[in-house]
């Protein structure tokens, strides 16, 4: 009989051990982070990055958050790397302790373990951990992700496209409780590596010049028409190029007129289109150089005028009736040549780069709309006007056209007013009132709040 009860005592202790363990392994907090950070800023600029922090729905609660932030500070050479200058978050300063990582592992400044001994950080050698202490106490699950903006610093003299890896993790001080009792309760880490190059990673790659351009977004078609395609050079401040050259690739189907430079100084087009001519397939890049071209941190703009005429080089329509619309395409890439002012780093020659695509459609008629009335001074019962604009192509005419302006919730058609119409062409303009026959007001739409004229 005695035991059986001892038998029975020993079935009942495993499975409350059984629970107790069960209840244990769910019950943890989860830091979570997350990052976005420049990919190329410009070679010695500052810049931001934004650090999330979250806890997931998943977790429980947890106590004393923290990042912990390991940035590339010694640079290529030493002393030409990337530093954290400050934090905010919610327009509060964030608190930052750092330690500059050494061949030995270092200390964490804030993590202990079980035994009272910190966690260890143990490299990039030459790098500084930075750990940023969360201004609140603790982050529950259901909680809103909490963004820091974070500030970094390059130095002058780093390395051109150096792909520095900034690194970073998110963690729990006092883990699972509110309590400073590492003894039963260590801090706990989004990973536990004491190795930062298997934490979360963002890649800086420091960039001198970059070069874009810009296209009409769509316009009419004809020489009374011309249209801009603006490509812009941008130097990082504070450094000269010794020469960057840009090529331009125009899209077919196009009459070439200019290139010009609001910014001429040692500007210099090399090649050319003929101008006032359609351009052809073996005749169509605008290229063109600086010389000695130094940086504000601010795009200077070269300006190439074209536009789209009736016909292409084998005399076939370019747009049609059935065929309104078609799409262009400009392309390009640059070379550069640099003399970086680290003088232990070489001259940097960038070979031909091609820049991101941009595009732009021709059409035989575009529409507009404006309103002339600020959003500022808007008052209930106020006026509001609204314009809108037809753009016909040099070579089409359009008779029975239908147009409907969709007015937004929260404005409504004055019945009062009759719409106007105005219309300019050969040199003339004529103005006059619609006819009642000719528009249409339409009842608001309860779905949306939105009214069709």
């Amino acid at each position: 009989m005695k035991t059986m009860k001892e038998s029975v005592w020993i079935v009942v202790l495993c499975a409350l051990l059984i629970m107790s363990l069960s209840v244990t392994v769910s019950a943890v907090a989860l830091p979570t982070s997350s990052a976005t950070v420049p990919a190329t800023p410009f070679i010695g600029a500052s810049f931001t990055g934004a650090f999330t922090f979250s806890n997931p729905p998943s977790a429980t609660a947890g106590f004393g958050p923290f990042f912990d932030i390991v940035s590339p500070t010694s640079g290529a050479d030493g002393n030409d790397g990337i530093s954290i200058t400050g934090a905010t978050l919610l327009g509060t300063a964030v608190t930052i302790k750092s330690v500059v990582l050494t061949a030995a592992c270092v200390n964490h400044p804030l993590a202990i373990d079980n035994t009272h001994t910190p966690f260890q950080v143990c490299g990039p050698v030459g790098s500084t951990l930075y750990t940023l202490v969360l201004p609140f106490g603790s982050v529950v699950p259901d909680q809103v992700p909490v963004t820091a903006t974070v500030s970094f610093a390059q130095s002058p003299l780093i390395d051109l496209n150096g792909n520095f890896r900034i690194y970073y993790r998110a963690g729990f001080n006092f883990a699972n409780d509110e309590l400073d009792n590492p003894c039963c309760d260590p801090s706990i880490f989004e990973f536990s590596s004491t190795n930062p190059t298997t934490w979360n990673a963002a890649s800086v790659n420091p960039t001198v010049a970059t070069v874009t351009h810009d296209a009409t977004a769509k316009f009419p078609q004809g020489i009374n028409y011309p249209q801009t395609d603006i490509v812009t050079i941008t130097v990082a401040s504070g450094q000269t190029l010794s020469t960057i050259t840009v090529s331009e690739v125009l899209p077919l189907n196009v009459v070439y007129l200019s290139c010009t430079a609001a910014f001429s100084t040692g500007f210099t087009v090399l090649t050319q289109p003929t101008a006032n001519q359609l351009v052809t397939s073996s005749a169509r890049t605008v290229t063109f150089r600086y010389n000695n071209l130094s940086g504000t941190g601010v795009g200077i703009g070269v300006t190439i005028r074209y536009y789209v005429p009736y016909l292409d080089t084998s005399s076939a329509l370019i747009l049609t009736s059935t065929a309104s619309t078609r799409t262009l395409s400009f392309t390009g890439t640059y070379t550069y040549a640099w003399t970086p002012t680290d003088v232990r780093d070489p001259q940097v020659t960038v070979p031909s780069t091609a820049y991101p695509a941009t595009t732009s459609t021709v059409q035989t008629f575009v529409t507009r709309k404006s309103i002339d009335t600020a959003a500022s001074s808007l008052q209930v019962n106020s006026p509001v006007g609204i314009t809108v604009v037809v753009d016909v192509g040099d070579y089409w005419a359009f008779d029975n056209l239908f147009i409907y302006d969709v007015i937004g919730d929260g404005l409504r058609f004055d019945n009062s007013f009759t719409p106007t119409l105005q219309v300019a062409q050969h040199g003339a303009t004529a103005s006059s009132s619609f006819v009642p026959a000719n528009f249409a007001v339409a009842a608001v739409n309860a779905a949306d709040g939105t009214q069709t004229v």
